[in-house]
């Protein structure tokens, strides 16, 4: 048996916490009118638009686009679809879909002849059980960190730890969270500082009903100026800020002003009540917004607060590693990273072990909302790009094949149970 042979042996019998999934309940996959686009519908459908999928008169949203818009028949979506999904079938965004066809459903290549077969079959293994035999039984999770925009009411609630996801708490404008928290609190919202009270007894709310942590995109947050956010605030309220054309750098800097002291409060929370913080880095849109770079000046200014660097801030892989080397309150998480560059990761995980201590990074986390199938082929991935990467170590005599086990265990459950707080 080969070093990576071996490894992928010996992950497939360790156990995982899923560090990222943004997994509806179950019985709102088992509820939806499901086929073989679903598995499709995220990252593979992006796919599609760059290879040139016309965008006139179809849904392209994350979430609510023409692979899953049912008011659409099957039959037209797939025709609309496959001239362009067989130009993405070799990357890395589409193989957790072909992995677990092959694996689950028993379709070894999906196309003109097998899509309706494969449909069928997905279709008739949407019941009820089916996140724990693919979550628990074929790739042995233990929970999931999930964002899915609840707390309450996880199903099944042994396998979905909530983590709080309202970026609106922050994002201005916010007259209407102001005005919700002021309902939900029977208090009226009239000042910056109402607002911040409300909003920490929301949060405390959260974390009594089980959140894990807190989510936050990895924006620019400067040092809060708190006059000048009271003053936007009040702007804000009151309808003050001119909409015309000139108006606009002024309503920027309003805007940075206050979401930076509102946001920056949450982080100091956080590290008064050791709640993590996950955050976005790196890909998606206009990912500059979001690079490694971002976190430079809040990272040191908060060192109380644990941060969890989503997604190894790529394309900003290096830059998000020497944040983690730098920084005792910053770890790495791979979520994602698998199915965004299967080859930018394996590169990556050398590099981490170069200079990043080991108990510092968790291994795995899918990234998905429709397609739990998808997770499993995920996971597949994750234990062949983490084997390679370590086998390649070993036979380079950096690390031996105990040292390999031992990464391997701390990255793919020791770490992130013990980040978490998770008693498992």
């Amino acid at each position: 048996m080969s070093h990576k042979e071996d490894l992928i042996d010996y992950m497939q019998g360790l156990d995982v916490i899923d560090c990222h999934e943004h997994l509806r309940p179950e019985r709102d996959r088992v509820a939806r009118e499901v086929d073989v686009l679903t598995l499709v519908s995220l990252y593979a459908f992006v796919d599609t638009l760059s290879a040139g999928l016309p965008q006139e008169g179809i849904k392209t949203a994350v979430g609510n686009n023409l692979f899953l818009d049912l008011s659409v028949p099957l039959e037209e979506r797939w025709r609309k679809s496959w001239p362009y999904l067989r130009h993405v079938k070799y990357g890395s965004y589409y193989r957790p879909t072909a992995i677990a066809l092959r694996d689950i459903y028993g379709i070894d290549d999906l196309n003109e002849d097998t899509w309706r077969e494969a449909t069928r079959r997905i279709r008739e293994a949407n019941t009820p059980g089916i996140y724990t035999r693919i979550l628990r039984d074929r790739c042995r999770i233990k929970t999931c960190l999930v964002q899915n925009g609840q707390i309450e009411n996880q199903d099944p609630a042994d396998l979905m730890t909530p983590v709080f996801s309202q970026m609106n708490v922050y994002q201005p404008p916010l007259n209407g969270m102001a005005e919700q928290l002021g309902k939900q609190y029977n208090t009226e919202v009239a000042d910056l500082d109402g607002y911040l009270a409300v909003l920490k007894r929301h949060l405390e709310d959260a974390r009594a009903k089980g959140a894990a942590g807190f989510k936050m995109g990895g924006i620019v947050v400067d040092p809060p100026d708190m006059a000048a956010a009271r003053e936007a605030f009040k702007t804000m309220l009151a309808g003050g800020q001119s909409r015309e054309p000139q108006a606009a750098p002024e309503r920027a800097r309003a805007t940075q002003i206050l979401l930076s002291a509102v946001l920056d409060q949450i982080i100091a929370w956080c590290g008064e009540w050791d709640w993590p913080v996950a955050v976005h880095l790196g890909i998606w849109n206009d990912f500059r917004r979001m690079q490694p770079q971002n976190m430079l000046d809040l990272l040191p200014r908060h060192p109380g607060t644990r941060f969890e660097l989503y997604h190894l801030g790529m394309p900003f892989a290096r830059e998000a590693i020497f944040l983690a080397k730098n920084f005792p309150n910053a770890h790495l998480n791979l979520c994602w990273t698998y199915a965004v560059s299967e080859e930018i990761t394996r590169r990556s995980i050398n590099e981490i072990i170069d200079a990043v201590p080991v108990n510092k990074v968790f291994a795995f986390g899918a990234d998905y909302i429709w397609a739990v199938e998808n997770v499993y082929g995920h996971m597949v991935m994750a234990r062949e790009t983490m084997a390679e990467a370590l086998a390649d170590r070993i036979e380079r005599d950096l690390i031996d094949m105990a040292d390999a086990k031992h990464i391997c265990r701390l990255w793919f459950h020791d770490n992130p149970a013990r980040f978490y707080g998770l008693a498992m």
